[in-house]
Order: C-alpha cells, then sequence, then structure tokens
C-alpha cells in the first residue's frame, strides 16, 4: 500500500497584469505508520505524478503529465527543499513576493487579498508552513525557466493532524 493523494479543490486569482496567486488543497492517505512523518510524505507526493504541473497563468490540472512542478523538472524535487516558516512569519514571507524589483509596484489590494486570506487562515488553524528554498543550480529548472516563471514562489501549509495540506503559489509570467 502506498501514500495517496486527493485533489480537493484548487483556484486560482490574478495579481498584477499577468500574474497569478493559485491555491490547491490535498488530502493525505498514509500507508503505514512509519511514512507518518511530514518530509515523508512530502517526499511520497514530489514523486507521485499528481505533482506535476506547469503553474502558468492559465494552469495545467495537478497531475498533467509534463514532467514539471513549475520552473523545476519534476524529478529533481526534494523534500528538503522546503524550509519552515516560523509561526507567524508566513504573510511575510509572502510579501517578499511582490518585493522583486521587477514591478512599479505590488498588485492591487484587492487581488492580494486571497493570499492574506489563507496566510491568516494557516495561521489561526495552527498549520505548519514551509517555503519552497530551491537551489540556484540551473540542472534543477526547466530549460526556458528564466523566460517564463519571473516570480515563482511556493508556500505548503500541513494541517495539525498531517492528514491535509495545500500548496500556494505565487508567480508571475
Amino acid at each position: 500500500m502506498t501514500t495517496r493523494f486527493e485533489l480537493i479543490t484548487t483556484s486560482s486569482s490574478r495579481l498584477w497584469d499577468f500574474g497569478w496567486f493559485d491555491l490547491s488543497r490535498f488530502r493525505v492517505e498514509i500507508a503505514s505508520p512509519e511514512q507518518d512523518d511530514w518530509p515523508g510524505v512530502l517526499r511520497a507526493f514530489l514523486a507521485d505524478p499528481i505533482s506535476q504541473r506547469r503553474f502558468c497563468t492559465q494552469p495545467d490540472p495537478w497531475g498533467a503529465v509534463c514532467g514539471h512542478h513549475g520552473p523545476f523538472r519534476a524529478e529533481t524535487m526534494a523534500a528538503e527543499w522546503f524550509r519552515p516558516i516560523a509561526r507567524g512569519e508566513l504573510g511575510l514571507r509572502m510579501g517578499t513576493a511582490f518585493e522583486e524589483g521587477k514591478f512599479d509596484g505590488p498588485p492591487s489590494a484587492e487581488q492580494q487579498r486571497p493570499i492574506w486570506a489563507w496566510a491568516e487562515d494557516v495561521e489561526s488553524r495552527g498549520d505548519r508552513a514551509f517555503e519552497l528554498a530551491a537551489p540556484l543550480d540551473v540542472g534543477v529548472r526547466v530549460e526556458f525557466a528564466d523566460m517564463v516563471w519571473f516570480v515563482f514562489r511556493e508556500y505548503v501549509a500541513v494541517a495539525a493532524n498531517g492528514r491535509e495540506f495545500s500548496i500556494a503559489v505565487i508567480g508571475y509570467d
């Protein structure tokens, strides 16, 4: 028996002119007690075809056999790239996406509303939050990544019971 993942919901909203905030929730069925740890679950998710998705303006569905997880080659993704975010810091970390230096200003307050609502929800539930901190090594990115994904910030929040998690992506392409 393997760890299984079920997509519960997914939504996408616009940021800037060609940016987006993508939010998806997954249910986790853990195969065995020894896999009942978040790094193990994340490793299983990244190895599962369901984790493949391009995350562009018109995102393909989760599990699209595209060989990508955003700007990264799916086979290079590693659970160790997701760094814990201290409690109370999620909103601050997400806000740094708007300081990329490529923009005249942040998205409108209305466009940002779903981001802050999610961060507040994660904090109020006491979920554990993580931020993707991929290595700068060119070998982990898809060939045309720098020409498509000008901003790609990914965050994961794990429910206290470990049986559900959400993935939030702020992107601009």
